[in-house]
């Protein structure tokens, strides 16, 4: 498995070596781990179009053969899902959510769970998923120990450009650059916006999260390797060259007066 997703990603995903080596580890780890001392939960944050999403892909593709259309393979958006806040929504949110995640680990121990958008999300549904990620033998007689839970949002987005900016205005490369400083500056945004970011303050705090992970800006480079990669899987091989640079050309790139830019809207 762990196999499966390092080839995925090298060959796939482009501009995030944090991102390739933080999730290949940890999910390396958890699936060997006989007996982990809890689910594995993933938070990834950055802007639109830089991975995120298909990074949960590639995931949940090299654990189940059916990948996000697996039954154990659980998606949440909410924008879609969680869209109402009132009290009479949220208590058949929590009700619901409880249902799903223990049903589903009931029948597959590896069962993945998605949030995304997690930073629109009610406030009360931490309270419904806290129980599943703590260090809990068992939570209704049920192991979940071995279940996968991952956080998508924006959140942090400025904080990890701005740090990226930065570094590579001192040219330093983003193969070189650190995890720590990211996920500092990651958890003080989070905690720095006390109130606007329940799901965050509340997991970060008391240590739920097992991996920060951030996703950084997508250079021009990035951008043309995303495309090429699009226009081989629509078998538009010719003109390569000249397609590429023309739809690379057409993305806003920012800041604009800098010698190092980044793609506004990701690929």
């Amino acid at each position: 498995i762990s196999a499966d997703l390092k080839t995925l990603l090298t060959k796939r995903l482009y501009g995030q070596p944090l991102v390739r080596d933080v999730v290949i580890k940890a999910i390396q780890s958890h699936l060997t781990t006989p007996k982990p001392d809890k689910a594995l939960a993933l938070s990834f944050h950055g802007s639109s179009g830089v991975g995120k999403t298909f990074v949960t892909t590639m995931i949940a593709k090299s654990i189940f053969t059916s990948g996000m259309e697996s039954p154990y393979v659980h998606y949440y958006s909410a924008e879609v899902d969680f869209k109402h806040t009132d009290e009479i929504h949220t208590r058949e949110y929590k009700k619901q959510l409880r249902h799903d995640i223990s049903t589903a680990v009931r029948r597959c121990q590896h069962a993945m769970f998605i949030f995304d958008h997690v930073d629109r999300m009610p406030r009360d549904l931490i309270d419904t998923i806290k129980p599943f990620l703590e260090e809990y033998t068992r939570v209704d007689g049920i192991n979940f120990r071995k279940a996968i839970f991952i956080l998508i949002s924006h959140s942090a987005s400025d904080a990890i450009i701005n740090m990226t900016m930065k570094l590579r205005s001192e040219e330093i490369e983003r193969e070189e650059f650190s995890l720590e400083g990211f996920e500092e500056a990651i958890t003080k945004s989070a905690l720095g916006r006390q109130g606007h970011l329940p799901w965050q303050e509340e997991l970060l705090t008391q240590g739920l999260i097992d991996h920060v992970v951030p996703f950084l800006p997508l250079s021009v480079e990035h951008v043309e390797m995303c495309i090429r990669d699009v226009l081989r899987e629509m078998d538009k091989d010719t003109n390569m060259t000249m397609v590429l640079r023309r739809l690379a050309d057409e993305m806003t790139y920012l800041p604009r007066d800098s010698m190092v830019q980044y793609s506004k809207h990701g690929c």
